[in-house]
């Protein structure tokens, strides 16, 4: 069941207009947006009409966003396990060093030029698709830093098992991310459905934190979300 965001998003909102500072004017644009934001998800009355405000900053509406593309992900996959018959998916969690909210978009920016490194590499190039969201997280225990990492899913054609398993991915994922790179856990995925949820775990479930990081330090929520673009999720096949 969806976390119920409706009041979070209300006192986002209001966090979001009463801010003064250089960034005032396009807070307040966001929050007063917000405002007007109604979800059918979240009404207690079933009739009401949704009216969704589109703001980058609303939670209401990146959670349906990020709904919607759960559900375009799961079949997708369906979709392309169905043309590679036992395929071997790989679902990974790349890391960078943990930064602070200004920048956010620099390691974002990192993140999609490391991972597309990643996909050029020989043996990386077997895969028949792939897909990468970029998720933005506070980091532990040092909770006024971001937690920037990437998420991506890799098909590769039965019989590449014995290759990938040798694959020493944190080694890799340093050659492509440099001296920010931090950590690389590579699993092995078994159904469609664990890996649409894994991809798009931080749209589904961290709205809260997120909302909650808002009230506190709206222009750490800004820095945030002005990287939503980085954050889509993409996709690709080699051939």
């Amino acid at each position: 069941m969806l976390v119920d965001l409706t009041e979070l998003n209300r006192q986002l909102a209001k966090k979001l207009t009463s801010v003064h500072t250089h960034e005032a004017l396009a807070l307040y644009r966001q929050g007063s947006k917000m405002q007007t934001c109604k979800h059918l998800l979240d009404s207690h009355q079933a009739r009401r009409k949704a009216r969704y405000c589109r703001s980058a900053c609303c939670l209401l509406c990146r959670r349906e966003i990020a709904t919607r593309e759960r559900k375009s992900l799961q079949w997708l996959l369906a979709n392309e396990l169905q043309a590679h018959p036992k395929p071997i998916v790989l679902f990974a969690t790349l890391t960078l060093r943990d930064c602070t909210p200004a920048q956010v978009k620099s390691r974002a920016d990192l993140l999609v030029q490391s991972c597309a490194k990643l996909l050029r590499k020989p043996i990386i190039k077997r895969q028949v698709g792939w897909k990468r969201t970029i998720e933005v997280k506070t980091a532990e225990p040092t909770t006024d830093l971001e937690n920037c990492h990437a998420h991506l899913i890799l098909i590769f054609p039965a019989g590449w098992a014995d290759e990938l398993n040798s694959l020493d991915w944190k080694t890799l994922w340093a050659e492509c991310a440099g001296p920010l790179a931090r950590t690389a856990v590579v699993e092995v995925a078994r159904a469609p459905q664990a890996v649409a949820n894994y991809l798009t775990k931080a749209q589904a479930w961290n709205f809260e934190q997120d909302g909650e990081v808002g009230k506190v330090n709206p222009l750490r929520y800004w820095l945030r979300t002005r990287s939503e673009e980085r954050r889509v999720g993409k996709e690709g096949r080699s051939r």
